[in-house]
């Protein structure tokens, strides 16, 4: 063989070679099967949890006309309010809505009467008087003016000698306060009543 065809040969295999060479070196494509498709990610909106709806806090309505009642929770409040409520030492807490500016309604009236204003001994006599006094604390807070006659006596463990009487009155009255024979007394308080109107007179002696 001449050296001119050796050096041909020779040619053609070399770029043979580089041939093979440049095809296995060429960057092969993915497979589109298998490449990650991106997830999307999920909405703020889906994930967040709804807060539950709240009621409205119904308005408390608290009664102001006389002779309404209230309940004890609410006599605080009422009275803050400037409704006037009279709250028996006696009861079950509740208010009775009151006017300052009338007389007590009758059911009022009986409780006051319920003392027992001729004592019969020195125990029923400082069983009475606290009754009276409590229940005048009751007006003294609802403002209503109210004068109670009770006799006074001296009295031992089991006697009592009625010596006079006393016009007893709630803080509404400017805590009036008469003493003397009985006449005098309820004549005394009538005067005060009738030049403060509204105001109530219980005679515990009758």
């Amino acid at each position: 063989m001449s050296t001119t065809r050796k050096a041909t040969a020779a040619v053609v295999c070399l770029t043979a070679l580089l041939a093979a060479s440049a095809c296995s070196s060429t960057t092969q494509e993915p497979d589109p099967t298998t490449s990650a498709v991106p997830q999307a990610a999920p909405s703020a909106e889906a994930t967040e949890t709804p807060e539950p709806t709240q009621e409205p806090t119904p308005e408390v309505v608290i009664p102001s006309e006389a002779g309404a009642v209230v309940a004890p929770e609410l006599v605080e409040q009422a009275r803050d309010a400037g409704v006037a409520l009279y709250v028996s030492p006696t009861g079950d807490g509740n208010g009775i809505v009151v006017d300052p500016d009338a007389t007590l309604p009758e059911e009022l009236i009986n409780e006051v009467e319920t003392v027992e204003g001729v004592p019969t001994d020195a125990g029923h006599l400082a069983e009475q008087l606290g009754l009276l006094t409590e229940i005048l604390y009751a007006h003294d807070d609802a403002g209503t003016k109210l004068i109670a006659i009770a006799a006074m006596a001296n009295v031992t463990g089991s006697s009592a000698e009625i010596i006079g009487y006393s016009a007893i009155g709630s803080a509404a009255t400017g805590t009036f306060d008469a003493s003397g024979g009985k006449a005098e007394v309820l004549a005394a308080a009538q005067a005060y009543a009738a030049a403060n109107p509204g105001t109530t007179i219980v005679d515990l002696t009758d």
